[in-house]
């Protein structure tokens, strides 16, 4: 907890003296060579960013180190589970975009559609599949017999 407590800290120091530094550039720099505005917001958005990261990755680092073995196991899970989920963002997108390129965006209306409609069709049953497969339903019962209802 003390080593986290100091990184913290440490970040904190880090980014104010980003900020003193940028306060003092502006200052010191003739109106005709200050840069534009944005540039500025652009490099304290770059800087939030990278303190941002880093102290998400630290903390990342501390929980799935911890001491309690139920805080161990649940980090793992949430840090599989988010990734799963930017994985799957991320091919649909790359998908998507290969749909629209070679298919979509030439095509007027009616036929656009059937497209969409077509590539939502295969995610479906992609879908089905799955859970098809990963759920065990694909096995019969052992003694491939029908469980009946009894009253």
């Amino acid at each position: 907890m003390r080593s986290a407590l100091r990184c913290a800290v440490l970040m904190l120091l880090c980014l104010w003296a980003l900020g003193q530094k940028m306060d003092a550039s502006r200052t010191k720099a003739s109106p005709a060579a200050q840069p534009a505005p944005d540039k500025c917001g652009m490099e304290l958005a770059v800087g939030l960013m990278l303190v941002g990261s880093l102290t998400v990755q630290l903390s990342m680092f501390y929980l799935v180190n911890h001491s309690d073995a139920d805080v161990r196991v649940y980090s793992w899970n949430t840090i599989a589970l988010t990734i799963a989920i930017f994985a799957s963002v991320l091919l649909f997108t790359g998908c998507e975009g290969v749909v629209k390129q070679y298919a979509g965006l030439w095509l007027p209306g009616a036929p656009r559609l059937a497209v969409d409609f077509g590539q939502y069709l295969f995610w479906l049953l992609s879908l089905q599949v799955t859970i098809y497969f990963s759920s065990g339903a694909h096995r019969s019962c052992p003694d491939h017999q029908v469980v009946r209802a009894t009253r």
